[in-house]
């Protein structure tokens, strides 16, 4: 219920800065948008991570495919606080 809960508002978090990031792609004015974008992005991820996490340590369901599944957020979030804190300045 909860992994389902926080994938849910990761997703919405993921299409609502998207849209932020079209819309203020070309105005100057707007840059600063950009670092909260992919900041609230990184930010719902690493509560998706830690919800992911505590799913599979409650339930013991120590399968590949859930570890698997948890490795690949946990790169994606590494790319994000990339970007955010090496490429963006």
């Amino acid at each position: 219920m909860r992994e389902s809960l926080s994938a849910k508002i990761f997703l919405t978090v993921i299409i609502l800065t998207s849209l932020i990031t079209f819309i203020s792609r070309d105005n100057l004015q707007l840059e600063g948008i950009k670092y909260v974008a992919i900041g609230l992005s990184a930010a719902s991820l690493l509560v998706f991570i830690f919800t992911n996490a505590m799913n599979i340590i409650e339930t013991k369901d120590y399968t590949t495919k859930r570890i698997s599944n948890l490795g690949i957020n946990i790169v994606m979030f590494g790319i994000l606080a990339y970007i955010f804190w090496f490429r963006l300045k």
